[in-house]
């Protein structure tokens, strides 16, 4: 199954700005040279690091419909889309002086084949930065609502560096997470919707309903559009890893090739 984030869409406005933080980070890498942004989906972040003075960047994505959209929503002179699997990287893109790849590595079935891929296209002096879900606040955290069926697997911080170690000299290890403002903002709205659903099932709203429904135009229960949950620019936050705390949302390493 894959997951793609599109242009108007709920999820999308709920959950872009987590995501095009991500990519305002990595382009304060680019320093010129080819990009490769691996799992580019539908290609805002690949257009985002093609803007950031780098030479050449090629986003790649298996899902071809996503590789469409992203060529004809993004164009620059130095900016090309290809459809092509991450596992088999080194296939399909040249060497490449910085390789991005956000929230990726746990949709795959071979995750290893993915990060060996990435460490054959990546120059000596090159930069690999990968980021994915803390598992400790997604599948395992006890407000989780779900495991996302995309994900094949998600890991912890020693998971994650382990793994990436097994391939890379890890420099930096960056935390995303949101701010304590917009942290106390998604908790009133959850406190909100919490009070909606008492509302609803009471016996005065089923009352009212019914009242509607025999004598007014019918109405819906009471609801809260769910935009309200939107971040704006600055509700989230990524800072280098502090290990006193397993409260962050997504974890980001900066790596060299060995």
């Amino acid at each position: 199954m894959v997951e793609q984030l599109y242009p108007n869409t709920l999820e999308w406005t709920l959950h872009i700005e987590e995501h095009l933080q991500r990519y305002r980070f990595a382009s304060s890498f680019v320093n010129g040279g080819v990009v490769v942004d691996a799992a580019c989906g539908v290609g805002y972040g690949s257009y985002m690091l093609a803007l950031a003075n780098a030479d050449e960047v090629i986003g790649i994505d298996c899902n071809k419909s996503a590789v469409e959209f992203a060529k004809n929503a993004y164009n620059n002179p130095n900016l090309t889309f290809k459809i092509g699997n991450c596992e088999s990287l080194h296939e399909h893109v040249p060497l490449a002086d910085l390789v991005v790849s956000f929230e990726t590595i746990e949709h795959l079935l071979h995750p290893e084949s993915f990060l060996r891929s990435v460490s054959k296209i990546l120059k000596a002096s090159g930069i690999f930065i990968c980021s994915t879900p803390n598992i400790l606040r997604h599948s395992l955290s006890k407000d989780n609502s779900g495991i996302n069926p995309y994900h094949v697997s998600e890991m912890h911080f020693d998971e994650f560096k382990a793994l990436v170690e097994r391939f890379f000299i890890l420099e930096k290890c960056f935390y995303q997470s949101e701010t304590e403002q917009y942290k106390r903002h998604l908790q009133t709205i959850k406190a909100v919707y919490g009070l909606i659903d008492r509302y609803n099932n009471s016996i005065i709203s089923k009352l009212c309903l019914l009242f509607n429904n025999l004598f007014r135009s019918p109405k819906e229960p009471l609801t809260l559009p769910r935009e309200v949950e939107r971040a704006l620019p600055g509700d989230f936050v990524i800072e280098q890893l502090n290990k006193t705390s397993d409260d962050y949302k997504n974890i980001i390493v900066v790596c060299r090739r060995k």
